[in-house]
């Protein structure tokens, strides 16, 4: 695995760090290890690992502890269509309760958070889209704190699973709007 401070050692921002990190593993099929505080406040990560077109072949990366700092509005991280395959392991996802930080934007599939916390943030997505969906989203051991909007939210899913979470001093885990084409929850499953 890397750390964003040794890829380019130039950089000055986090947010260009941790950007040349995430990009350099998608590339080179490694894992990043997150070895401080990253502050991304005025950016948001792109993450560019779409699944279809060009025969690309779907491995995982991972990132690794570590915790990301966010006090703006907007995401932190913004996948390009069908961003998929990617695994957050004890990562902290911070912010100063900005209205509209999520974290991801509907785009990422297949996120597995595994022993995350995410405290001050609105939720996990901004699916604002009518027809927007959240597929194969895997929550396990994770913990919301201080959570504006619903940490869960979408007006469709397809395979999402949700396991040995904890959500406290926020307005509601989780909220299925039911409209749109892909409206209501398909192989949802809420357990412990």
């Amino acid at each position: 695995s890397i750390t964003p401070d040794e890829i380019l050692p130039g950089l000055s921002s986090d947010s260009a760090k941790l950007q040349a990190a995430i990009d350099y593993a998608i590339a080179n099929k490694c894992n990043v290890r997150l070895n401080r505080t990253y502050d991304i406040t005025g950016s948001t990560i792109t993450y560019d690992k779409g699944e279809f077109g060009g025969g690309v072949v779907r491995y995982a990366t991972c990132i690794i502890d570590g915790k990301i700092k966010k006090d703006d509005s907007g995401n932190f991280f913004a996948g390009t269509p069908n961003s998929s395959d990617t695994f957050f392991i004890g990562v902290e996802f911070t912010s100063s309760g900005a209205p509209n930080s999520y974290v991801f934007n509907e785009n990422m599939i297949r996120v597995n958070l595994i022993g995350c916390t995410f405290t001050g943030v609105a939720g996990l997505y901004s699916n604002n889209d009518a027809d927007g969906y959240i597929q194969s989203l895997r929550c396990i051991d994770c913990t919301f704190t201080d959570i504006s909007d619903y940490a869960i939210k979408f007006n469709g899913c397809f395979d999402l699973l949700v396991s040995g979470c904890i959500c406290e001093k926020s307005n509601a885990f989780m909220k299925c709007f039911g409209s749109g084409t892909y409206g209501g929850s398909r192989g949802l499953n809420v357990v412990d």
